[in-house]
């Protein structure tokens, strides 16, 4: 029998028949005229090749036909109905494996509050931490990645970003860097040498962009994933450094740098907790999401 052509629905229309073995009763009960249920009966007839319910006196009783399917029936609308029911999700028993990418300045800084307060909601759960980087929103259309943090810029309608906050860059430099006393002029920024960080998309390209579109081009002398590895050597050489401000603010104090304003103008930006629309309805990745943008929310070193 091919399950395409069957309206399944009839299958409802049987089980209440042979609840009330009463063809008005069963219309009653599913809210459809007695002609309706007449004619779900006679379809049905055809359907099992069986009368499925036989006059007895005044009265209808199932044929042995319909007590055997009775059983399988009721198990079968049952599973139907599991199946369509909204997903539920308890973090008390939550056991899952969320793959998160972050920049190092997120792990650093804002995950350790913010995983503390998960565990405390979801002591079973599992928290992997990669880099985002440029293949990230790939990660998150594969299923290999189930959060991001970062700046969405160029992604498809698949994606779903909650901004967090927005930002713009600057320029950081060691104490004692010769440009430190007189300012930040564009002959002086394209005069030394600069790091830049490739974790965390393409902050650097927007810079590189910026430029490039006044005719200009920077001197990158050292590319290195990890903010505060790039902060410490900043601190001791004569390179420069563009990051996001609210980064600057919170990492550059204890290495002593200083900050300038870009001799030149950069585009602001937007960085979000970015998902594909693939788990945008699933319960456990649902309530994640809800947690994390809360606490990244509260936590300074975000803003």
């Amino acid at each position: 029998m091919n399950l395409a052509n069957i309206n399944l629905n009839l299958l409802v229309s049987l089980d209440a028949l042979l609840d009330t073995c009463n063809v008005t009763r069963a219309a009653e009960q599913l809210h459809i005229s007695q002609s309706a249920m007449s004619k779900a009966l006679a379809q049905l007839r055809g359907m099992f090749q069986d009368p499925l319910l036989v006059r007895v006196g005044n009265r209808f009783v199932p044929t042995t036909r319909a007590g055997q399917i009775r059983g399988s029936l009721k198990q079968l609308l049952h599973n139907a109905a599991v199946l369509l029911e909204a997903e539920e999700f308890d973090p008390a028993r939550c056991d899952t494996t969320f793959t998160i990418a972050v920049t190092d300045y997120v792990a650093q800084f804002i995950l350790p509050d913010v995983l503390q307060h998960i565990y405390q909601q979801a002591p079973h759960i599992g928290i992997r931490l990669i880099d985002w980087n440029q293949h990230s929103l790939n990660g998150l259309t594969e299923g290999r990645i189930d959060l991001g943090t970062g700046s969405l810029e160029h992604a498809s309608d698949n994606f779903y970003a909650q901004k967090i906050d927005e930002d713009f860059l600057v320029c950081v430099m060691a104490p004692g860097h010769p440009l430190a006393c007189e300012g930040l002029s564009m002959e002086g920024y394209l005069a030394y040498s600069h790091a830049v960080i490739t974790s965390g998309g393409d902050k650097h390209r927007r810079v590189d962009k910026a430029l490039a579109a006044l005719g200009f081009s920077r001197r990158v002398g050292l590319e290195v994933p990890y903010y505060r590895s790039a902060l410490h050597i900043i601190a001791g050489t004569d390179m420069l450094l563009t990051l996001p401000e609210h980064i600057a603010r919170h990492t550059a104090e204890p290495f002593g740098l200083v900050q300038f304003p870009l001799p030149f103008e950069s585009p602001h930006f937007e960085y979000s907790l970015i998902w594909h629309e693939r788990q945008h309805h699933q319960a456990g990745h649902r309530w994640l999401r809800q947690v994390l943008m809360a606490e990244l929310r509260r936590s300074v070193f975000a803003h």
